[in-house]
């Protein structure tokens, strides 16, 4: 083996360690022998272990690396705090079997149980491997796939079943291109707007990728004389930036995390790609799941990022498009199926700003109560537990250790974690009111009044579309423009929907206006049948 090629993988795997992002590749030495690369040195994390392993093995010519990089955590923990954190997070994910159990010594955790498949032994190592304070990970989870209830034919391999790949048109190459830089853009936001050092640094690196991304498919086209055209953000990246800005960045991180996975896809079947480029995509999916769901980052950041995504995530967004849909679908019917009675335009107008009141008034009322209730629910329950807690510590520790028992811990470690925890009268309240009441202490259903005042708003804001037009037209134009109107806006909601789901505009902001045209249709159709019986 020559010393050119040695030095030409040594090159490549640390350009690959440099890109991969959240990586401190600043502490890694990399030696390679015999097309064998050894990384050394120190990481502050098992998942930057094995993302540095990743990034060492996706270098074309390697066939092997030794690990030897040593884990030393940026916070020591104790074995029993890294257990507990590590069993939430295995009972949350749902592609975990139930039978799995942990244990954890000097930050070693060692994995346990059946399970039916290789991914879901992988899936609890990926689960564990991103907890702070995790030195490594032993996998002892034995596979039983579950017998088939009638037995399978033989599969023919006669031919290569990979998905096939094509060579990239120039009309692709120049979707791909839009793509990759609005991402970088949308990257980029985000990283400006965050007030963490790590979670802004790692919005950069991911920028950085997008960018040499979109440069890859820009050189193909210059290669074959193709005008590449200057770039204009899309209206998509445009909405999910200014979510971003007013929101934060939790509110459209999940939302990012599902488009990259599907560029992943996308990539795939491409076989002008880079190398690693559809790697690249996945492991941004992967990351931007893992800052959505609050795997793998440390105690003070997951606390912020767990209340932002709670308070601020796909939900809001979606409960605010879909409370102006409310108000336009309902007041459009209404003044719709008013005029067609036939009744004077003053009377429509009189229905339409009722209509407008009664149901905005409704919405908050019942938002508010909703919360309210909730909130003082909420309040007694955490009451109730907190008395117990002065009356009888040692029930308690009983119930706590139960809870941590029925999660996989061994009886005495979660009798352990349970008596620490009641040393602290706060934290054990706390821990408490979540594990056992599944309440959150600081939050408790958030603001009555804040909830009143956006479903009044947002609904009276659809509300007011198929009004307008009769304030300042005849009835028999009003009519017409009112209709107009609520189409163009019923688009709008059909077509803002789609920041979250990611499907066609135009499919989903048709659908919307077939629906709410239909229904307007039909009260204008009972209206007139009203008033012809009537007159």
């Amino acid at each position: 083996m020559t010393t050119a090629h040695c030095v030409a993988l040594d090159e490549a795997i640390r350009f690959e360690l440099d890109r991969t992002p959240g990586l401190d590749s600043s502490q890694i030495a990399v030696t390679v022998h015999e097309d064998v690369a050894t990384l050394a040195g120190s990481v502050h994390s098992y998942l930057d272990k094995l993302a540095a392993e990743h990034a060492a093995l996706s270098v074309s010519g390697v066939r092997g690396v030794a690990n030897d990089l040593d884990v030393k955590p940026a916070v020591e923990r104790l074995d029993a705090d890294i257990a507990r954190e590590a069993i939430d997070a295995l009972r949350k994910n749902p592609n975990v079997p139930t039978s799995v159990q942990i244990s954890v010594r000097d930050g070693c955790v060692e994995i346990e149980g059946t399970a039916e498949w290789d991914a879901e032994c992988a899936c609890a190592v990926a689960t564990v491997a991103g907890i702070a304070g995790v030195r490594s990970v032993a996998n002892g989870v034995v596979v039983k796939p579950a017998a088939a209830s009638c037995p399978l034919p033989p599969v023919a391999r006669t031919q290569d079943v990979r998905p096939s790949t094509v060579a990239t048109s120039p009309k692709q190459a120049q979707v791909f291109i839009q793509d990759e830089r609005d991402s970088a853009s949308l990257y980029d936001t985000l990283a400006s707007l965050e007030s963490d050092a790590r979670l802004a640094t790692v919005y950069r690196k991911l920028a950085e990728t997008e960018r040499r991304h979109a440069d890859h498919w820009i050189k193909k086209l210059q290669d074959e004389h193709v005008t590449v055209p200057p770039h204009r953000l899309g209206w998509r990246t445009r909405v999910l930036a200014w979510t971003a800005r007013r929101l934060g960045a939790a509110a459209v991180v999940s939302v990012i995390a599902g488009q990259e996975q599907a560029d992943a896809r996308r990539y795939a079947g491409t076989s002008d790609r880079a190398p690693g480029m559809d790697a690249d995509e996945r492991g941004h999916a992967t990351l931007l799941q893992a800052i959505a769901g609050n795997a793998g980052i440390e105690g003070p950041m997951l606390a912020r990022i767990e209340g932002r995504h709670r308070s601020t995530g796909g939900n809001a967004l979606r409960a605010a498009v879909l409370g102006a849909n409310d108000g336009l679908v309902s007041n459009l019917s209404l003044v719709t199926g008013v005029a067609g009675a036939s009744l004077a335009g003053k009377d429509i107008v009189i229905a339409g700003i009722a209509g407008l009141l009664a149901g905005a008034g409704s919405m908050a009322l019942g938002e508010w109560l909703s919360v309210l209730s909730s909130r003082e629910l909420y309040e007694k329950q955490i009451g109730i537990e907190q008395a117990e807690i002065a009356s009888n510590p040692e029930e308690e520790i009983e119930e706590l250790a139960l809870i941590y028992q029925a999660k996989g811990l061994p009886a005495e470690q979660a009798k352990a974690i349970a008596s620490g925890l009641m040393k602290d009268d706060r934290a054990a309240l706390d821990t408490l009111a979540r594990e056992e009441l599944g309440i959150d202490p600081k939050e408790l259903g958030g603001s009555a009044m804040q909830a009143a005042v956006t479903s009044f708003l947002l609904f009276a804001l659809g509300a007011i579309i198929p009004l307008w037009p009769y304030l300042v037209f005849s009835p028999h134009t009003a009519t017409g423009a009112s209709l107009g109107a609520s189409a163009l806006g019923l688009f709008g909601i059909g077509a803002a929907i789609t920041v979250l789901t990611g499907r066609s505009a135009w499919f989903s902001g048709l659908r919307q206006v077939a629906v709410g045209i239909g229904a307007a249709g039909l009260t204008y159709l009972i209206g007139h049948l009203i008033g012809v019986a009537l007159t």
